[in-house]
């Protein structure tokens, strides 16, 4: 759950739309304030009962990076702009 949450964090930090969210059920550790509350749960079937969704609303693929180190977690969400195409040819606009 707190990669989860920082998860969840992060791309609300990046204002993506956050579509599945569930609430731990119980108060946890690692939760600071202005974070966004995250929980995923599994039964032993790795049949999800709840899940964490978001979606990239950028115009622009989004890479995250996550670390975890003696015990934090970070995540980082970076949008990749890539050169802008030009007519329906699919060649790029600022080609050397």
């Amino acid at each position: 759950c707190q990669v989860t949450t920082t998860l969840a964090s992060a791309a609300n930090h990046a204002k993506m739309y956050l579509a599945e969210v569930y609430a731990h059920s119980r108060p946890v550790t690692y939760l600071r304030e202005g974070m966004t509350e995250a929980s995923i749960w599994h039964n032993g079937n790795i049949v999800y009962q709840h899940d964490f969704t978001f979606f990239n609303n950028r115009m622009n693929p989004v890479r995250i990076n996550m670390k975890a180190e003696n015990g934090v977690v970070t995540a980082e969400l970076y949008e990749l702009v890539l050169p802008r195409r030009t007519g329906g040819n699919g060649d790029y606009a600022d080609k050397g």
